[in-house]
């Protein structure tokens, strides 16, 4: 596509490598935007999960076991 714009003088050179390098950009920020989504809720689950854990090994005997778990 890119011979046939530049044969047809639709656009320059330095246009379409404008655009690439843009296209190019927004994959990356909408990638890094979509992982950051997907993780959150795992990161903020294993928070609530871990201080969870910690407060049951406060109050159980078998605290090491359960620490143990945790790791």
């Amino acid at each position: 596509m890119r011979e046939w714009i530049l044969t047809n003088k639709l656009s320059t050179e330095n246009d379409l490598n404008e655009i690439e390098e843009g296209a190019k950009k927004a994959v990356r920020e909408a990638k890094s935007a979509a992982w950051n989504a997907f993780l959150t809720p795992i990161k903020n689950e294993l928070k609530e999960v871990s201080a969870i854990m910690d407060a049951i090994a406060t109050q159980s005997v078998n605290a090491a076991f359960i620490l143990k778990i945790k790791k």
